[in-house]
């Protein structure tokens, strides 16, 4: 299974849509929606710097992207990789 922030990227193929991690779709709906990794960092109760941190690093749990979700307005969904269901 992987986990896909459904964020509306129909611009981009599929195959880029699938290979951008979450901290790639996480810096893209930032940008999006205007905001920054301090609202970021203030949604999570840590500090900016590691915010950075995480993006640079790619290793969000997957609570804090719900949260990060949550409040950039997107959706986080679960997608089978042989039927491409989503839960």
């Amino acid at each position: 299974m992987s986990i896909v922030v459904n964020d509306n990227l129909s611009y981009l193929h599929a195959k880029e849509r699938d290979a951008l991690s979450a901290a790639k779709r996480i810096k893209m709906l930032l940008i999006e929606r205007d905001k920054s990794v301090k609202d970021i960092a203030a949604v999570l109760g840590i500090a900016p710097q590691s915010v950075s941190n995480k993006l640079y690093r790619d290793s969000f749990t997957f609570d804090e992207v719900v949260k990060i979700c949550d409040f950039l307005d997107a959706d986080v969904q679960i997608v089978t990789r042989d039927t491409h269901k989503t839960f």
